[in-house]
């Protein structure tokens, strides 16, 4: 909802002034990414958008060297099935979500699944937000990320037009 996403954001900055606090921003497929930590494959992460696409992006394998961060293996982007496999690493990888039974009904080839996930881990969160905090400190522009355009459409009935007096 991008009405939605911007009446949070705008809440949040609010706190962030008023409370003196300081904000920090993460991006929902990295959060989901981090809660499958037995992918040591590449790791594709797909979520729902209740339309005919999906928004995804590729992560490096689990590292135990450091394993708060898979890093990205591609920018998140929002196409259909076959289009995000399409755009897939050359290597073998594996699939985490929230819509993995849709998205694997949809792929012309078979796709290795995960459980799914489909509320993230508010702790979850709270350490990756900690850890960003850690290394980045305070992040003073924060701002959504939209994956595609705005639905918009004319009214099918023309509005009425008020007569001069």
């Amino acid at each position: 909802s991008f009405t939605g996403l911007r009446i949070a954001l705008t809440t949040a900055k609010a706190l962030r002034l008023s409370l003196n606090v300081p904000l920090v921003g993460l991006n929902t497929l990295e959060i989901m990414a981090q809660h499958y930590p037995q992918a040591h494959d590449p790791l594709l992460i797909v979520l729902e958008t209740k339309r005919q696409e999906f928004y995804a992006q590729y992560f490096h394998g689990f590292d135990t060297g450091n394993p708060n961060n898979r890093g990205a293996l591609s920018s998140p982007i929002c196409a259909d099935a076959n289009a995000i496999i399409g755009s897939s690493p050359d290597v073998p990888f594996v699939v985490g979500g929230d819509c993995l039974q849709r998205f694997s009904q949809e792929c012309a080839a078979p796709v290795v699944t995960l459980d799914e996930w489909v509320q993230a881990d508010p702790i979850l969160m709270a350490q990756m937000a900690w850890n960003k905090f850690q290394r980045d400190g305070v992040q003073e522009n924060i701002e959504p990320l939209y994956l595609r355009g705005a639905d918009v459409s004319y009214p099918k009935n023309k509005p009425r037009k008020l007569k001069q007096t």
